[in-house]
């Protein structure tokens, strides 16, 4: 991931903050409905998100393969991620995930891909889940989800300064220009 170097780089401070992206699409207490398909609803809108990120992997010469499952089974590995960057691991995490669910078609939250991803980055995967399950952690996803609904952002990734938003890779450079003063 690019925005740990080019934050690095650019002397900024990077706070990564997991929240329900899908919640942001309806108003707290609406159930999702059965057949929701994801923040990208539309097969049209669905597609060309797929070929967008196909394009920005090419762009930076990333190696990509189009995930398996849409929308994933995230819950889980967002209450990994809060644990993770509240003690310190969780952009190795992060990238971990990202790795397996877009370059080795190992779907995100799927069999064993969980208790994987937290071996292959050196954590007790066991321990880790055990503590990932607990009320607290999700009740701060919820709030962390508050948040990002209270800044009005829509999207992931988001990226916050100064209160304003830039949404998604393509606005990164924006928001480091922006965040360096310029």
């Amino acid at each position: 991931m690019r925005v740990e170097r080019l934050a690095t780089e650019a002397g900024l401070k990077l706070v990564w903050r997991p929240f329900d992206r899908a919640a942001l699409d309806f108003p707290p207490g609406t159930p999702r409905p059965a057949n929701w398909g994801g923040p990208f609803g539309s097969p049209v809108k669905l597609a060309y998100m797929w070929r967008d990120l196909e394009r920005r992997a090419a762009e930076h010469e990333l190696s990509y393969v189009k995930p398996l499952i849409y929308p994933t089974r995230w819950r889980e590995t967002a209450w990994v991620g809060l644990l993770g960057f509240r003690e310190g691991w969780g952009a190795a995490f992060t990238r971990r995930v990202f790795a397996m669910n877009f370059v080795e078609a190992k779907p995100i939250g799927v069999d064993n891909n969980l208790t994987d991803a937290l071996r292959d980055i050196g954590q007790d995967a066991q321990q880790v889940l055990e503590r990932a399950k607990q009320p607290e952690v999700e009740a701060e996803l919820v709030a962390a989800t508050e948040e990002a609904r209270g800044r009005k952002m829509f999207g992931a990734p988001t990226f916050w300064v100064d209160g304003e938003i830039f949404l998604g890779d393509d606005r990164l450079m924006q928001a480091i220009e922006w965040a360096k003063g310029k």
